[in-house]
């Protein structure tokens, strides 16, 4: 089961409830007042932390992950586990991811290169290496230069417009080629 990640309003009734309990000399809740004011201050930037873990849930490693691991994103998605292989399980985690926006992100290139080409074992995004709006994606098969015509299918596929983060310009590259990035 995956975790409860409260809304802010959630967050704000638990404090409250926390402070009448410790100091019921405090009454005054309406808008406006300080007691008010100042909870729904922290509400708000415990609502904050609770987006950036669940932000780190979700991101943290569908291409590598086991069977339980996966299971937790189908649940939490409302999707039907009817015990998948893992590598459909892996491709259904990381499409939804797709669906949900989560396209463009670091981890996002890393695991679709490796879940869509079998030929690449490692992948790592490095942002803005030939300046703002631009990444590279360097590809490895078990730490080896893959062959160009992989290297120009990959580009082909991050190039389609399902694929595609408008504004960003990438290059997919292999190590051993010119103005690689050292990882």
């Amino acid at each position: 089961m995956p975790p409860n990640f409260k809304t802010e309003e959630e967050i704000y009734n638990d404090l409250k409830s926390g402070v009448q309990n410790e100091i019921p000399e405090i009454t005054n809740w309406s808008p406006g007042g300080v007691a008010r004011a100042i909870l729904s201050v922290v509400a708000a930037a415990i609502r904050l932390l609770y987006v950036v873990l669940q932000t780190l849930y979700f991101n943290m490693f569908p291409q590598d992950a086991d069977r339980e691991s996966l299971k937790r994103y189908y649940d939490e998605w409302g999707l039907t586990w009817n015990d998948p292989d893992i590598q459909t399980a892996r491709s259904t985690v990381l499409n939804k991811y797709r669906e949900n926006s989560v396209i463009g992100t670091k981890k996002w290139y890393e695991d679709t290169v490796k879940d869509q080409f079998a030929v690449v074992t490692e992948a790592t995004l490095i942002p803005n290496y030939r300046g703002p709006g631009t990444a590279d994606l360097v590809v490895t098969h078990h730490n080896r230069p893959l062959f160009r015509s992989d290297i120009e299918d990959i580009q082909d596929y991050f190039d389609q417009d399902a694929n595609k983060v408008i504004g960003m310009d990438l290059l997919v590259k292999t190590t051993g080629e010119e103005n690689v990035p050292q990882i």
